[in-house]
């Protein structure tokens, strides 16, 4: 290399996150003990924010994956509430408008507005205690078990 050339090292992380990083070097300078300090240093920065940009990224991509997951599960209970709803609501108002042919038919509709109650019940208690263990109210009871006696 001839004595006053100057190198240039172009580092490029993921573009969508971060901007190309360009470092100049003075090779005359570089020669001496204070130049290859500088030189291990800035390699040594370099490696540095690529650990932590890969950790960065993947946090990231946890934190996107778990909002997935949660509107997916509130999506899924959504729609499994409403259904049952939607037959407690309509027994219901045939019950208030009295259309029904007999008590056999009414206690019919008592009981599926009964039952569908009790489904919302339990939806509404799962949805609870999984809340309780996202804010970490609850905290889960491990014990050891005999996997061929649970089988």
């Amino acid at each position: 290399m001839k004595e006053n050339q100057t190198v240039y090292l172009v580092c490029f992380v993921n573009k969508l996150k971060f901007e190309a990083m360009t470092y100049k070097f003075n090779m005359a300078r570089a020669e001496g003990m204070l130049g290859k300090l500088a030189i291990v240093g800035i390699l040594m920065t370099v490696f540095m924010m690529g650990i932590a940009a890969y950790f960065f990224q993947r946090e990231y991509e946890e934190k996107e994956r778990y909002e997935k997951h949660r509107k997916e599960l509130i999506s899924n209970l959504s729609h499994d509430l409403r259904t049952p709803l939607s037959s407690v609501l309509g027994y219901s108002e045939m019950l208030k408008n009295g259309i029904y042919d007999n008590e056999v038919e009414q206690q019919n509709y008592i009981d599926i507005i009964y039952r569908k109650t009790i489904y919302m019940e339990k939806l509404l208690t799962e949805l609870l205690e999984y809340s309780r263990l996202e804010l970490g109210t609850i905290q889960l009871q491990k014990q050891k078990m005999d996997i061929a006696e649970l089988i």
